[in-house]
């Protein structure tokens, strides 16, 4: 604990001593209600304050070692407790005012156990060791609620870099494959294509920390993506790019999220001039619709739909709305949501 904690903590506890002790002085008719400052009251005073901020740290060292034990073992401790502290405070009060003032007068007929103070101060013990443990438990809940809140938060973390770090070399190994064909047919085109490569790589190592992509970005890179397709497939892919300017502002997405759609549409489908795969991007409302005909092909071992899988834990992380993916037979459709910036993870 700090200094600046310790020493709140201290005058806390030495503010409710101290109402303690005046709430004993009012029901004791030897101190007189008087605006006068007698040292017999004084004496009092700092005796009980004294007494009672040992008690409490001496109370406070017992439970922390009782922490491992039961409820009733730890209610029955504090209630001997209470009752020692009662009988103690009671004892010491009355030897001090007979040797010290000599009261020994205002003692006569008192019993020994002197109920209306020992018990009086036990109760005030059970009080204040009632309203500690509550504190203590709301205190220990609130942490622990935090401690998995933290927890929580990490392992989303955790997830989705792991989920983005799955895209980097399945991107790449395609890439690469269309790059090593294109050097053999046009190495202008591949120069270009390797400029296109590059700046695609590095916008997703640039990403790869975030967990949204602004919507102006992701179609930039998405284009560049398609320049490296219509390279290789020339007329056996078109693309129709129907976002405006509009469509981009406050608009977020996952990184590489249409990028990944586009090269879902080229690995599933088979592209030929006579039949070509045209795919559409557009905005309706908060949605991003990308869509392509279908012309499937074989693909061995069948398709695992990985990247979609991928795609939609992603949303879920961050968003109550996950991309609605739609197969009609003629058309593949995946709407996916637009984002705000206020959706990234915490």
């Amino acid at each position: 604990m700090s200094d600046s904690g310790f020493w709140t903590k201290f005058l806390q506890r030495f503010c409710v001593v101290f109402l303690i002790q005046l709430i004993i002085k009012a029901f004791d008719t030897s101190f007189e209600v008087s605006p006068d400052i007698t040292f017999r009251g004084i004496v009092f005073t700092v005796f009980f304050c004294v007494l009672w901020m040992g008690i409490w740290y001496l109370a406070g060292w017992v439970n922390r070692r009782l922490k491992s034990k039961g409820l009733l073992v730890k209610f029955g401790v504090n209630l001997l407790l209470a009752f020692s502290s009662g009988y103690i405070s009671n004892k010491a009060y009355e030897l001090g005012d007979v040797y010290l003032f000599g009261n020994e007068a205002m003692w006569e007929g008192v019993g020994e156990l002197n109920p209306e103070l020992t018990f009086g101060l036990s109760i005030f013990y059970m009080l204040i060791y009632a309203i500690s443990e509550t504190v203590d438990r709301e205190r220990k809940i609130k942490e622990e609620q935090l401690r998995v809140k933290e927890l929580e938060k990490r392992n989303i973390q955790a997830r989705f870099l792991a989920l983005k770090q799955q895209i980097e070399p399945h991107f790449l190994f395609n890439s690469l494959s269309v790059l090593s064909e294109l050097v053999y047919i046009d190495q202008d085109l591949a120069s270009d294509f390797i400029v296109k490569l590059s700046k695609i790589l590095r916008y997703v190592i640039e990403r790869n920390e975030e967990s949204l992509a602004p919507m102006r970005g992701e179609m930039d890179i998405t284009l560049d993506y398609f320049f490296l397709l219509k390279a290789r497939f020339k007329d056996a892919l078109i693309l129709n790019n129907n976002i405006t300017g509009e469509d981009l502002e406050d608009a977020y997405l996952p990184p590489v999220s249409i990028q990944m759609l586009v090269e879902n549409a080229v690995k599933h489908n088979k592209l030929t001039d006579k039949k070509p795969i045209v795919i559409e991007i557009r905005r309706e409302n908060n949605d991003i619709i990308v869509s392509n005909n279908i012309n499937k092909r074989k693909i061995q071992g069948g398709s695992i739909k990985k990247g979609l899988r991928n795609l939609t834990k992603r949303y879920r992380m961050m968003s109550d709305r996950a991309p609605v993916i739609e197969d009609d037979g003629a058309n593949f459709t995946v709407y996916l949501p637009v984002l705000s910036k206020k959706k990234s993870l915490p």
